[in-house]
């Protein structure tokens, strides 16, 4: 990604214009299907490698060895904020969520199951064949953006919610636990490779969740620079959002019109404030506004979160 040298006009522009006509349709329409973490990692494979071989220990140096999993409009609706890729003899689910909850890994089966189907179709694999069929290993991971506290790393585990699970009072603080990791092993090890020494599977039964705002996962974080800014862009963002809400000095709830203005001004304050030499800059400022309208849809997902 080449540097951005000078200050984008759209980027300067902090002023709270009023939101434009496609950032209005798509966050009343829900015409995106894409979250902010999916539009980032998903557009440059050389930044989803560089995480991809952070959480695994692995050393690719090619980007081509990630074969990106398209799927059909309806799943694209229903999985906006995960990418589908295989890489070798696995297939991975990178999901982004602003909250934690005992279901994730029953939706990302549900995702499993329509993926795979489509790995059935397109190498005409026989199910009834009498030779058992070989299939890619799944590896569910969902990266915590949100603001609710959680731990560096939790493992959500489907089988404390199953109807005949021993714990009858499994939800939440049942569903899910904290791997005690070292973390100066994350980066030198891989997350991975740290479960497969504690005999857990990251599979269809689990799914790891890292939380990668500031002040968790730090190795993690500096270990992939795109992660980090990523995550640095939000906490801005975040931080801008909140800002101008004070600045507005209005008590109680902001009509929708002002609210989207008021985060239009704190995604392009957040990118602004990104250092010149920063990987994901160059791309954030040639995309913002379809990075604000991101953002935006995203807020009428999660008004609490973002």
């Amino acid at each position: 990604m080449r540097k951005n040298t000078k200050k984008s006009d759209a980027v300067s522009a902090a002023k709270p214009a009023a939101v434009s006509g496609s950032q209005k349709t798509s966050a009343t329409n829900r015409e995106n299907t894409e979250g902010l973490f999916k539009f980032v990692f998903g557009r440059n494979k050389a930044w989803l490698l560089e995480l991809f071989n952070v959480l695994n220990a692995e050393h690719y140096d090619n980007p081509d060895v990630i074969e990106m999993i398209t799927v059909d409009e309806l799943v694209r609706i229903c999985a906006k904020y995960t990418l589908f890729f295989q890489v070798g003899d696995a297939i991975y689910f990178y999901e982004a969520q602003n909250s934690i909850g005992p279901n994730l890994p029953f939706r990302f089966e549900l995702y499993f199951g329509l993926v795979y189907s489509k790995y059935i179709t397109k190498h005409n694999l026989d199910l009834d064949s009498p030779v058992p069929v070989r299939f890619p290993a799944p590896q569910f991971i969902c990266f915590h953006e949100g603001e609710q506290e959680t731990e560096d790393i939790t493992i959500v585990d489907r089988n404390t919610v199953l109807l005949n699970a021993d714990d009858e009072k499994a939800g939440l603080e049942n569903a899910t636990k904290v791997l005690a990791v070292n973390k100066s092993k994350i980066v030198r090890k891989g997350v991975l490779a740290r479960f497969d020494e504690n005999h857990q599977k990251c599979d269809g039964a689990t799914v790891v969740m890292l939380n990668i705002n500031r002040g968790h996962n730090e190795d993690l974080l500096k270990a992939c620079r795109p992660l980090g800014e990523y995550s640095e862009l939000l906490r801005n963002i975040r931080n801008f959002h909140d800002e101008a809400r004070k600045r507005s000095g209005k008590q109680g709830s902001f009509e929708k019109e002002e609210e989207y203005a008021m985060l239009g001004e704190a995604v392009r304050k957040a990118v602004e404030k990104m250092p010149e030499d920063a990987l994901l800059k160059g791309f954030l400022v040639q995309e913002l506004e379809k990075v604000i309208d991101i953002c935006i849809d995203t807020y009428n997902d999660f008004p609490t979160s973002l």
